[in-house]
């Protein structure tokens, strides 16, 4: 049996801005080693990928291969930055799951907005109804956007409340005594509500006014699907 290797923090290969780094590389090893180990194009497993392997120019690298129960090492590497090596990388089981890409849409509860993406890709992994969504997105221009924030087109509806975690963010302002960003998957739908934080201060939902036309956020959403 096979399966794919999913790394959402490094595919795409992106630096602190959210840009693509052309010629970013995947080395794989053998698990806690620095030998080289096979990874391949397709669930066959008959034609292996090259070993580094370079990303394309969108900072995007292809599907990735592996047998079942294997153990990976994994050293992300991008020009002009230190190298980060992932260890206990195993595929992500396809039988019975899912794993694929998602467009993740920013818009404005009261008006949706007319946007300019520069980054806009999602990927996602489902293991039974567990569902983890990957997003990154940067914008070039925000224009009309109104209401709350928030992230839409979510791969599954959401049996129940769920939670994002957003790793990065710029572009965003916080109300007077709010510090930090949050975010939730409310039950019932596809979409991500953005919430600003703050010590002794209730939660709330962060207003279209509050985000600049050139922002960037990347998080991930773990939630339960219906199905």
């Amino acid at each position: 049996m096979a399966s794919r290797i999913i790394l959402g923090v490094a595919n795409p290969s992106l630096d602190s801005n959210g840009h693509p780094v052309a010629g970013s590389q995947l080395t794989f090893y053998q698990n806690n080693t620095t030998t080289p180990q096979s990874v391949y194009t397709s669930s066959t497993l008959a034609t292996p990928l090259a070993n580094p392997l370079t990303c394309d120019a969108a900072g995007i690298f292809p599907p990735i291969w592996v047998a079942d129960a294997t153990g990976y090492s994994v050293k992300w590497s991008r020009p002009g930055f230190a190298d980060v090596t992932f260890n206990d990388i195993f595929g992500a089981a396809t039988n019975g799951n899912a794993i694929g890409t998602w467009t993740p849409e920013l818009f404005g509860t009261s008006g949706a907005g007319s946007i300019g993406y520069g980054v806009q890709i999602g990927n996602y992994i489902k293991l039974g109804r567990q569902v983890f969504a990957y997003f990154q997105i940067t914008t070039t221009s925000i224009a009309a956007m109104t209401g709350n924030v928030r992230i839409k087109n979510l791969p599954f509806s959401a049996a129940f409340d769920g939670h994002a975690s957003i790793g990065a963010y710029n572009g965003v302002t916080f109300d007077a005594g709010y510090t930090q960003m949050t975010a939730i998957v409310p039950s019932g739908g596809t979409q991500i509500e953005l919430i600003e934080d703050g010590s002794n201060k209730n939660s709330a939902d962060i207003p279209a006014a509050n985000v600049a036309s050139v922002m960037l956020i990347r998080g991930v959403a773990v939630y339960e699907a219906t199905f």
